[in-house]
């Protein structure tokens, strides 16, 4: 299925990163291990970004046969150094990077590597991605990016899906699931410095598109996310660089002076609308007050 030579079929890598989601991150292995893929064609790699949770011994614990290259960072690096890390590692012609809280379909690893072989234009692909607890209504089909308000779309999301999409989607970003081909992936890599956690993603599938390469969604595809929902609105670190991000982020793709300016009215405003939101989310609304100031200015004052 993979290849016109059956004998000799790729080697994909899978990557997870994980952070303290021991339970989760089982779950996510288990469902790869699960895909009928014999190893010779699939390795795992799993990056723990410094889990105080027992999550390596947990992984050991659970998968002791199964030939998994488990790697820890002493110090928590955050999403886009483990996924450079994982790429640095993987011995696949394709890499599948995927978060900790996903759980993919039985058939989603082929059919994504079947499209990749049969389109070189396609730099990488995506599966439509699902709740995990509503697993026949869509969460993401795609993103479709809007380079002056700065607001995006998740395509379909919340919607029933009734096998409604039926043909590739072109999206704007990669997004929790996504296969792309290695030596594009090792030549455009993971911002980590500019974008360690927030518009990673965006950052890394503007550059695959920037250089002419396709990145969509194959809607006919299926994984499950467990999302966790405004959980950056709790955490000062992620809420930090989520607002300081999205500045940087148009800072360095806007088309021209005038639609950055605006792009910058509209961070700020979206900023600002993080600050309202803590009152229902987090109790320390001083803390995220200061820390989402503090964002904006980093992100204003900053080069990307």
């Amino acid at each position: 299925m993979f290849s016109k030579d059956e004998h000799n079929p790729p080697l994909v890598s899978v990557v997870i990163t994980t952070h303290n989601r021991r339970k989760k991150v089982l779950k996510t292995i288990r469902s790869v291990l699960d895909s009928g893929n014999p190893e010779n064609i699939l390795e795992i790699i799993v990056i723990d970004d410094a889990s105080t949770d027992g999550t390596i011994q947990s992984v050991k614990n659970a998968f002791p046969k199964n030939n998994l290259k488990i790697l820890r960072c002493e110090q928590e690096q955050l999403v886009s150094e483990c996924r450079n890390m994982g790429l640095k590692e993987a011995k696949g012609d394709y890499v599948f990077f995927l978060d900790d809280d996903v759980i993919v379909s039985r058939e989603a690893l082929s059919k994504l590597l079947t499209f990749l072989l049969q389109n070189k234009n396609v730099a990488c692909v995506i599966p439509m991605i699902l709740y995990y607890h509503k697993p026949n209504v869509i969460w993401c089909a795609g993103v479709k990016h809007n380079f002056w308000t700065t607001l995006g779309k998740l395509v379909g999301k919340n919607e029933l899906d009734t096998e409604q999409f039926n043909q590739p989607i072109s999206s704007d970003s990669v997004i929790t699931a996504f296969m792309v081909c290695k030596t594009i992936a090792a030549k455009v890599g993971f911002d980590s410095k500019t974008f360690p956690i927030g518009w990673e993603d965006m950052d890394f599938a503007t550059k695959i598109r920037q250089g002419g390469h396709d990145v969509l969604v194959l809607p006919w595809v299926k994984v499950w996310h467990d999302y966790p929902g405004a959980h950056f609105l709790r955490n000062k670190l992620r809420l930090y660089f989520e607002v300081r991000n999205r500045i940087l982020f148009h800072k360095r793709w806007s088309t021209n002076p005038i639609q950055y300016l605006v792009s910058v009215v509209f961070s700020v405003t979206v900023g600002l609308s993080y600050i309202i939101l803590s009152i229902r989310f987090t109790r320390d609304f001083v803390g995220n007050f200061r820390t989402v100031l503090k964002a904006l200015g980093d992100g204003l004052f900053s080069k990307p």
